[in-house]
């Protein structure tokens, strides 16, 4: 997860094994690229390889991230896609299409893994 606001990346490391995430985050220290902030134990029922999410456009995930940002898929929905573009500052048009193709390459790879 991204916060850009704050500067702030946060990484879910899994494994079946507790020294092999104590082992990554001595090494995230040891290089100076951040901290690990605690270990949980979870069971895990479902999960996706980032690796094999397909990529998207910086704009395609700009338009996607101010969607969910701002409600637009929450039930109710919060605002709606003429609000978002003035946010990213595009057209109507603009926006959409950045949107749907970020959703056209995203949710059928989602949906695959989760079904």
């Amino acid at each position: 997860m991204v916060d850009a606001d704050k500067g702030v990346e946060r990484f879910v490391v899994a494994s079946r094994k507790r020294k092999c995430v104590e082992r990554i985050a001595e090494a995230i220290k040891e290089k100076h690229l951040g901290r690990m902030d605690y270990i949980h134990w979870k069971e895990m029922h479902q999960f996706f390889i980032l690796d094999v999410v397909p990529s998207i456009t910086w704009k395609q995930r700009q338009a996607l991230d101010i969607a969910i940002k701002h409600g637009y898929y929450d039930y109710p929905k919060k605002t709606d896609l003429r609000e978002l573009a003035k946010i990213m500052k595009v057209s109507y048009a603009t926006y959409q299409a950045h949107l749907k193709k970020a959703e056209k390459r995203l949710l059928p790879r989602l949906a695959g893994e989760a079904f």
